[in-house]
């Protein structure tokens, strides 16, 4: 009786159990799909503008400038009211789209600015691609 556990019974038996959970929760999954009553999934606008401030937009509290298409978004979805950006956009935009800081994924200063005696400081060892 020194089967290996996989020719064993109880393994066919285990096999059977696993295949038929993961059979009854796909269906139990496309039945909520089918039905409508799954979870709706939240649509995300993300503008990124180059040097806008917020008195450039009248959903932010701009009294010169009319804005109507942003006001609107803004008016049926979340605004920000607090953020923290670094002095420089290319390390902000950066860890805004990986969720990390700057000291991880290495973006400290811009890529091609070299008059500003900072230059490249991508660290490829840390992030190869």
């Amino acid at each position: 009786m020194n089967r290996p556990f996989f020719q064993s019974s109880a393994f066919t038996v285990f096999f059977v159990l696993l295949a038929g959970f993961f059979v009854a929760s796909c269906s139990r999954q496309s039945d909520t799909i089918r039905n409508g009553q799954g979870e709706r999934k939240p649509n995300v606008v993300f503008i990124l503008v180059d040097d806008l401030g917020k008195e450039w937009v009248s959903a932010y509290g701009a009294d010169n400038v009319v804005t109507p298409n942003i006001d609107a978004l803004a008016a049926t979805g979340m605004k920000f009211s607090n953020a923290y950006v670094m002095p420089q956009c290319t390390p902000t935009r950066l860890s805004f789209m990986t969720g990390q800081y700057p000291y991880r994924h290495g973006w400290v200063n811009h890529w091609d600015v070299p008059r500003w005696g900072g230059g490249c400081s991508y660290d490829w060892k840390r992030n190869p691609s």
